[in-house]
């Protein structure tokens, strides 16, 4: 992962073999006001509790699965990352639910004050994607931090997720950076 600006190690890295194989947007949302979007009809939104984090797990890994680069994680990596990082308060990861179904998630993080909020995970039910419930746990997490005051928010995606890219861009996120991903063949 190396920032579009830094030429000296693209430049290195290209000299050795690596490839250039996927670009990220860095994203940054400036404003203060909340998007307030509504929670569609018969569906809840609510923070994740330790009880949740087997359901977490098992629809972020459905979410991703076949995702350049992403990993499955056991339900004990998930847990830990929440609740339990040391000198960090627990992540808000929230949850959006159909009668006590799991269709989405919105993992924020936000550090000491002043320092950004960010937006690090989003994922959907596969089943339910492109119904524009992306943008409703995306809003969800944005009005989360502006309500403790994490901003400026950042968020990232993958430059071959243009829907991710639209619902970023709606909800007021703007290009901040790009990086490139490279890798080597050790075949």
């Amino acid at each position: 992962d190396v920032p579009e600006t830094d030429s000296q190690r693209r430049e290195y890295l290209q000299s050795r073999g690596f490839l250039h194989v996927r670009t990220h947007s860095h994203l940054r949302r400036e404003a203060v006001v909340p998007e307030s979007i509504e929670v569609p009809s018969g569906m809840t939104l609510r923070e994740a509790e330790r009880g949740d984090v087997a359901e977490v797990t098992q629809l972020q890994n459905a979410a991703f699965i076949g995702s350049w680069g992403y990993a499955s994680n056991s339900v004990e990596e998930i847990g830990y990352r929440i609740f339990d990082l040391p000198e960090w308060s627990p992540d808000p990861v929230l949850l959006l639910e159909d009668s006590g179904k799991l269709l989405g998630y919105c993992w924020c993080s936000r550090g000491s004050d002043g320092s950004p909020g960010l937006i690090g995970m989003v994922g959907g039910a596969p089943d339910q994607q492109g119904q524009g419930l992306g943008r409703v746990i995306t809003g969800a997490g944005v009005d989360y931090l502006v309500s403790v005051g994490a901003l400026p928010i950042d968020i990232t995606v993958d430059s071959q997720n243009p829907p991710a890219l639209r619902v970023y861009e709606r909800l007021g996120f703007e290009l901040l950076w790009r990086s490139f991903w490279y890798e080597i063949s050790l075949a």
